[in-house]
């Protein structure tokens, strides 16, 4: 039957993994009206998504969500790419039992698997991999960069969502050329690396497949009136080594408040020097830094917060030496507007929903929490953003946001898509085994400010035009793994 499904355990089930849709007028381009695809972003909330809309296919995309039953998972939900059991979406690129590989499953005998994406596959236990599958069920490994494979949320979830480029399909050998049909399904393997849970498949109507094509775009000009805040994690002091990348950035993003990551080299008067001379001549930029590379650098006068250090237990020795010490800076910005709150924070990398890493980062976020209501006493205007490694689960957003508004409430999440695109991802590197991910977060206080525009800036998917009149090249967005996130505030 085709109808959205969901995985549960045992043989085939009409509520399995897979749905796919898309509707997107380019690589990333926005649907318009009247799709069935229009309004989906890829942003790991299924909501959007129609309620029968079990597979899609545009041109360039495929794109995927799923479900995955907590009792076919054997636990408590974990993160699709870090998970003890390997989650399998397959795809019948041609609709067809006479190619592709078959499986002697109920429900599935005459669905061909031409190619298949492993979530935590069972070689690394972890990140997610592409194959393409010969009918002898031989298989050969296709490079992330290939397929452009995206998957959202990073973190724990009930649902899943994702994407794969058509071409890395139209591209396998022995498919049936003139068929205008896919079909997915989805399976889990056990510990022996045997299917004991799987869906029924759901076969669907493609267009003829295409190139993904470059995306024209402009950045939009800082909202009248408004902050414009980046934040952007640098990887390992990039800045310092290779400016010119940033320097064109922030540049062209001309941005009033820049909270950094992983500026781990030099102080705040250095800090603050790179901004003075890398970027168009203008006031002398003023900055906050901590050696553990977390800062805050503005255009207006500032003040720091000094903030008590914060500690948690990180599974180390008796003597603490293994302890992890908190990534976060703090300043009070003496805006146009108003004085605002700022805090750059980095949460503890890695791990799984169960894992170490995991009862760090909610240690700590919960620690930070407190520490920013302390310290910021009675300004009202509020922001937290920065690298949050939500690759467990979603619980240290929601501890560091908690309470943390004016009004007691909790600090709004910004949720800015990729300039010219349907996804939210902050963080790309084709060569880990995870796939591209939104790691990157601005928290902002609904009650005293609003939010006029956001986005995440990508220059790898612009057009050749659209990079000549913003005065970049493509290759900028590769001097960090991390791309900037750019949000508009209003004071009010």
């Amino acid at each position: 039957m085709n109808a959205p499904m969901h995985v549960h355990p045992g043989r085939w089930l009409p509520a399995a993994t897979a749905a796919i849709v898309s509707l997107f007028l380019g690589a990333c381009a926005i649907p318009g009206g009247g799709s069935a695809g229009a309004g989906i972003v890829l942003d790991g909330d299924v909501g959007e998504w129609s309620g029968d809309a079990a597979a899609w296919a545009d041109a360039e995309y495929l794109y995927f969500r799923f479900k995955v039953d907590p009792i076919a998972m054997g636990g408590p939900p974990e993160a699709i790419q870090a998970s003890p059991r390997t989650v399998i979406l397959a795809v019948d690129a041609d609709a067809s039992g006479a190619t592709g590989f078959v499986r002697d499953l109920d429900g599935l005998r005459g669905f061909g698997a031409d190619l298949e994406v492993h979530f935590s596959p069972r070689e690394k236990g972890r990140g997610a991999a592409v194959f393409a599958l010969s009918p002898d069920g031989s298989r050969r490994s296709i490079a992330t960069v290939e397929s452009r494979l995206t998957v959202a949320p990073t973190y724990a979830s009930e649902w899943y969502e994702g994407r794969i480029t058509r071409s890395v399909l139209a591209d396998l050998p022995g498919l049936d050329a003139a068929s205008r049909r896919n079909a997915v399904t989805a399976l889990m393997l056990n510990a022996d690396g045997k299917p004991d849970a799987w869906a029924d498949p759901y076969a669907f109507e493609v267009p003829a497949p295409a190139e993904v094509a470059r995306v024209e775009a402009l950045v939009p000009a800082r909202a009248r009136e408004a902050v414009r805040v980046v934040s952007w994690n640098v990887e390992r002091s990039s800045p310092l080594t290779n400016p010119q990348p940033f320097a064109r950035v922030l540049s062209l993003l001309e941005a009033d408040v820049v909270l950094v990551q992983e500026w781990d080299e030099g102080s705040a008067v250095d800090l603050a020097g790179w901004f003075t001379a890398y970027l168009p001549a203008g006031p002398v930029w003023s900055a906050h830094k901590l050696p553990s590379g977390v800062g805050v650098v503005s255009r207006f006068p500032l003040t720091p917060v000094e903030l008590p250090e914060i500690r948690v237990d990180g599974g180390g020795r008796a003597d603490g030496s293994r302890d992890h010490v908190s990534r976060v800076a703090a300043a009070v910005v003496d805006t146009p507007s108003g004085p605002v709150a700022f805090a750059s924070v980095h949460l503890k990398c890695c791990g799984s929903a169960s894992g170490r890493e995991e009862s760090t980062r909610q240690a700590e976020a919960r620690l930070i929490n407190a520490r920013l209501g302390e310290a910021w006493g009675g300004t009202g205007v509020r922001v937290i953003s920065g690298d949050l490694n939500l690759v467990g689960t979603r619980r240290p957003l929601d501890l560091l946001r908690a309470g943390l508004d004016a009004d007691g409430s909790d600090l709004d999440v910004v949720q800015p898509g990729v300039l010219g695109c349907r996804t939210m991802t902050t963080w790309r590197k084709w060569d880990s085994e995870f796939s591209p991910s939104r790691l990157d977060f601005v928290l902002h206080s609904g009650a005293r400010s609003s939010v006029v525009r956001s986005f995440v800036l990508d220059t790898t998917i612009l057009s050749d035009a659209s990079l000549a009149r913003l005065g970049v090249s493509r290759v900028d967005s590769d001097a960090s793994d991390h791309d900037p996130v750019v949000v508009d505030l209003i004071v009010r």
